[in-house]
């Protein structure tokens, strides 16, 4: 019998548990020591947590331009004028742009295409951003500081 199933787990346990069982990597176990490491929280971590977590969900937007997630549309990256705006370094996820920035290598800018095309998952080009890159490329109006784009690098 799983903690889930006992009588004896109150309500918002059970809840936290099916809450953390349904992030990706997390499974029962994981999701049981997660829970009663924040039950037991003294230095209020949970109550921190949880701010974040709204925090995230309030305040976190995507970049018009670029489609990086952002707490301002266009994004820091979008608006920086030191930036060379006509190279777009195109690349399949937030995590993999904030992966590249931290290197400091790159001082073009990026477009997002929020995944891959994974057949057998259901996802076709039409689910990326894919057109919105396209858009770019073709009409400037609709770049980083209306720069036409001179060389788009596929970082996938």
């Amino acid at each position: 019998m799983s903690l889930r199933d006992s009588k004896g787990t109150p309500k918002p346990v059970k809840r936290l548990l099916d809450c953390l069982t349904v992030l990706p990597g997390i499974g029962k176990r994981s999701a049981e020591r997660i829970a009663f490491y924040l039950i037991k929280d003294v230095n209020n971590e949970a109550m921190d947590l949880s701010r974040a977590i709204s925090d995230v969900k309030q305040q976190v937007v995507c970049c018009e331009i670029c489609n990086n997630i952002a707490d301002e549309s266009p994004c820091a990256i979008c608006q920086d004028p030191q930036r060379d705006g006509t190279v777009v370094l195109v690349v399949e996820q937030p995590r993999d742009l904030i992966r590249l920035e931290a290197t400091g290598m790159f001082n073009g800018v990026y477009h997002v295409l929020t995944g891959r095309i994974e057949p057998l998952a259901g996802v076709e080009a039409s689910d990326l951003t894919i057109d919105k890159l396209l858009q770019r490329v073709d009409d400037c109006s609709k770049n980083v500081r209306g720069l036409e784009i001179k060389e788009v690098v596929l970082g996938l």
